[in-house]
C-alpha cells in the first residue's frame, strides 16, 4: 500500500498479474486533486518464458451509484476522443437526498472508460450473464442489456470490460479509468455548488478524455509522490509511521471536496 496506489499481485500457473489502483491525490496540483478518477492498471507477464493466452475481466455494479439497491438505475454508453465510456446512475436524480452519516450517494453518474485502441471489449448487462459469458468464452456479450430502468438489485446490472491477449516475458499493461460525476457536491445555505473540476472541464466525458491523454504523465507523478512520502515519513518515524502515512493519505483527501 502506497499513498496514491494500492497494489495486488496474483499468480495463475506461469502467469503473473499485478493490479494497481491509482488515485492521483497530488496536493501540489489542486486541479488534478479535484478530479474524481481512479486508474485501474493490469500488468501481465509470463514467468516461464513461454507464451500463454490471457483473458482479463473487470466490472463495476450499478449499486455503486445508489444508496439502496432497490433504487432504479439507467445506463448508456458512448465514445469521445480516444476513449469508449459507459455510465450508470439513478433514474430519478434527487440531489442531496438522503443525507446523514453512513449514507451512500444517490445521485450523479459512475463512469468506466477504456482507451479506444486497447482492443478492450465492453458490455452493460446482468452480472450473472456478463460474468458467466466471460467464464465460458473469455469475452463479453455483444449486446448491452436493454431492460431499463430497473432496480440496481434486479439482475444486478454491471459495466464490464475484458481483454484477451498473449502473455510473454515482456510485460503487457492494460488499464481503465473509473470516475464519478456527482453533478453538484454541496448545498450551501440552499444553493447547490458544483465540484471544482467542473471549472476546468465542460463535462465528465471531457474529464475522461484528459485523464486518458495524460495517463502516463499522471502515473509518473504519483510514483514520484509515493516514493517521496514513504522516504520522508520513514526518516521521520520509521516503517510503522510510513505505513500509517500511506494508509491514511487517500482517507484524508477523500474526506474533503473542492466545490
Amino acid at each position: 500500500m502506497l499513498p496514491t496506489t494500492t497494489v495486488y499481485s496474483f499468480t495463475a500457473g506461469d502467469v503473473q498479474l499485478t493490479v494497481r489502483f491509482v488515485t492521483p491525490a497530488v496536493p501540489q496540483d489542486i486541479k488534478l486533486l479535484s478530479q474524481p478518477i481512479t486508474y485501474v492498471i493490469f500488468d501481465v507477464k509470463s514467468t516461464d518464458g513461454k507464451t500463454h493466452k490471457v483473458d482479463l475481466y473487470f466490472d463495476a455494479a450499478g449499486e455503486i451509484c445508489v444508496h439502496e439497491a432497490a433504487t432504479k438505475i439507467v445506463w448508456n454508453r458512448g465514445n469521445d476522443t480516444g476513449i469508449d465510456w459507459m455510465r450508470m446512475g439513478s433514474k430519478d436524480q434527487h440531489q442531496f437526498n438522503p443525507v446523514g452519516d453512513g449514507v451512500g450517494i444517490n445521485w450523479g453518474y459512475a463512469y468506466v472508460s477504456v482507451p479506444s485502441d486497447s482492443q478492450a471489449k465492453t458490455s452493460i448487462g446482468a452480472d450473472v450473464n456478463n460474468r458467466g459469458t466471460f467464464l465460458k468464452t473469455g469475452t463479453l456479450p455483444t449486446k448491452d442489456d436493454s431492460r431499463q430502468p430497473r432496480s440496481a438489485s434486479d439482475a444486478w446490472p454491471v459495466m464490464s470490460v475484458s481483454w484477451s491477449f498473449d502473455a510473454t516475458a515482456v510485460q503487457v499493461t492494460k488499464h481503465l479509468t473509473f470516475a464519478y460525476d456527482d453533478i453538484n457536491s454541496i448545498k450551501w445555505f440552499g444553493t447547490p455548488f458544483p465540484p471544482l473540476w467542473k471549472k476546468y472541464f465542460r463535462n465528465a466525458r471531457a474529464l475522461l478524455v484528459t485523464a486518458e491523454a495524460q495517463f502516463q504523465h499522471r502515473i509518473n507523478v504519483t510514483e514520484r509522490l509515493d516514493t517521496a512520502v514513504i522516504e520522508q515519513t520513514f526518516k521521520a518515524g520509521g516503517s510503522k509511521y510510513a505505513t500509517v502515512a500511506a494508509a491514511v493519505w487517500r482517507q484524508t483527501f477523500g474526506g474533503h471536496k473542492f466545490p
